[in-house]
């Protein structure tokens, strides 16, 4: 028996050491999350033909508390004029540890261009950049001062952009040229228009610009690529132009931001794609300090086709710092024949409390209270004035503006705007500007 019993504890000794490890992917809990630090990248305009190399610098940062391994940096779309020079080997993040992302791009004609880069880890939150660049021409095209793409930037939702064209578009010839025609195509020119078009043909003379302006009105949320097309004398001049509408970041990560011992919920919604019913039995893996504090409808549940889940979550810390937590909404089939999970990743950051009586701070400008609420007050010293003000995100996208035409002392109406930190820009009289960062917190 002695004996049948060493034998039997020598045979589970060699199974266990070469059975096939678990796979990572199903180990959810014990791989750390990796999270894209920007939200796109623009690499700007390269001539056509040659290529441009641009290191992402922290462009991944593991925010959990759990190490996080990663196997593969991919380029997905592009067709090809996008590639990835490092990492070349599968690399380890510790907590707080970031990686850098090289990436070349080689237009392959003179047109917008955009991808992304995404990361392959051990966990199932596998992040993503995005990626934008333009072909250029080497030289004006045929006395077409056109060299460089126009890049309008990011602009919010429901904002416009008036954009001058004066310098695309200018006679860098010895002899006037005939233009026939010109306009807007591509996959987004519907966001796009030209204001002031001349009857055509139109003759543009040696030196001389023609006065355009292009208007850009996003209507969605991304990358919106489009082209200017000039035809003369049976030659095609074209203008890539390349916008971000809203936002263009990773659609599994929704970031807070909170003070210290506050508490903030925030909404998020699943929709049901399918027409067969699924039920929702279980949100799992949330981790303090955030908590499901209610669903609509309660759980579990059954979803008809179309139907919407409702899930409120909250954050309440009494300590600041940083937060990260993963999200998974468990659904399966009524029939239990197939199951799949929905993913989100929940990150904050959590400042500690500031007076309602300390304001923020500039050179020759004070604004109040921190965090705003509802209203933002802003004076000036007494030696200047407010020419205008101006808030922003922290990427420059333009959220609110107003006019004050000299006047000492500002008040702005913050209860648009959610929760999180932006930008104050106060344009004074003289021409100098003063910033700082201020926190919404309704």
């Amino acid at each position: 028996m002695r004996l049948f019993l060493i034998l039997l504890g020598f045979l589970l000794a060699l199974v266990q050491a070469f059975s096939l490890p678990p796979d990572p992917k199903q180990v959810n809990n014990q791989a750390g999350i990796l999270i894209a630090q920007l939200p796109y990248v623009d690499l700007g305009a390269v001539r056509v033909g040659q290529t441009r190399d641009t290191l992402i610098e922290r462009a991944f940062t593991n925010e959990s508390d759990r190490p996080v391994q990663i196997f593969e940096v991919k380029i997905l779309g592009g067709q090809q004029q996008f590639t990835v020079t490092s990492p070349r080997n599968s690399v380890t993040l510790r907590p707080g540890e970031s990686i850098n992302i090289g990436v070349r791009v080689r237009p392959q004609d003179v047109l917008p261009a955009w991808a992304s880069v995404k990361v392959f880890t051990d966990s199932d939150f596998d992040p993503s950049i995005n990626l934008i660049a333009a072909g250029a021409y080497a030289e004006p095209d045929n006395g077409l001062s056109v060299i460089d793409p126009v890049f309008l930037g990011n602009i919010e939702l429901g904002t416009g952009l008036e954009y001058p064209l004066y310098h695309a578009l200018a006679n860098v010839g010895f002899v006037d040229m005939t233009i026939d025609t010109m306009y807007i195509t591509g996959d987004y020119s519907f966001y796009m228009y030209l204001e002031s078009t001349p009857s055509f043909p139109f003759i543009l003379r040696s030196g001389e610009t023609l006065p355009l302006t292009l208007h850009y009105l996003p209507g969605e949320n991304g990358f919106h690529g489009a082209q200017i097309v000039v035809r003369r004398g049976g030659r095609t001049t074209t203008i890539p132009i390349l916008g971000v509408g809203g936002t263009w970041a990773d659609p599994f990560v929704v970031s807070l931001a909170s003070l210290q011992g506050a508490t903030r919920d925030t909404v998020l919604e699943f929709h049901h794609i399918y027409e067969t019913p699924l039920i929702v039995r279980s949100i799992d893996d949330v981790e303090a300090p955030f908590e499901i504090v209610e669903t609509t409808p309660s759980l579990p549940v059954t979803l008809d086709a179309y139907q919407s889940l409702r899930v409120r979550a909250r954050l309440r810390s009494s300590e600041k710092g940083k937060y990260v937590t993963a999200m998974r909404v468990r659904w399966e089939s009524t029939d239990g024949e197939f199951a799949f999970t929905k993913r989100m990743v929940l990150r904050a950051v959590v400042e500690a409390p500031t007076s309602v009586e300390d304001p923020t701070a500039m050179h020759r400008i004070v604004a109040y209270p921190v965090p705003a609420d509802d209203q933002l007050l802003i004076r000036a010293s007494e030696e200047c004035a407010i020419e205008r003000v101006e808030v922003r995100t922290i990427s420059g996208a333009l959220w609110l503006r107003s006019d004050l035409a000299g006047q000492p002392r500002a008040e702005i109406n913050v209860q648009s705007l959610s929760n999180g930190v932006y930008q104050l820009m106060v344009y004074l009289q003289d021409g100098s500007v003063e910033s700082a960062p201020f926190l919404v917190l309704h």
